[in-house]
């Protein structure tokens, strides 16, 4: 009789553990989806910031290279000219 008593014990606490290993691996399973689903946000936000420090950099190379080659700095890109010192060494504006 005590022996069917475990017997049934053990049945019973195996089914149990195995119940128990369904649902947290149900829980497991919509967290990691969702730890998926925010990565794959975070991966599209990054992309999109990549991309318009891509634009912006691109934006602003003419007016760093004129910058860098002495043309007025508040100057709108093309419509520029040589600052006063570089109007000399270069002769501008030159007579036709």
């Amino acid at each position: 009789m005590l022996a069917l008593l475990l017997m049934a014990l053990a049945t019973l606490g195996s089914s149990w553990s195995g119940y128990q290993a369904a649902l947290w691996d149900g829980i497991q399973t919509f967290l990691l989806m969702d730890a998926a689903s925010q990565s794959r946000d975070a991966d599209e936000k990054a992309l999109t910031a990549n991309g318009q420090r891509a634009v912006d950099g691109a934006l602003s190379m003419p007016e760093t290279y004129m910058k860098a080659e002495g043309y007025w700095p508040n100057s709108s890109w093309p419509a520029c000219a040589p600052s006063s010192s570089r109007r000399s060494k270069l002769g501008w504006p030159r007579s036709r």
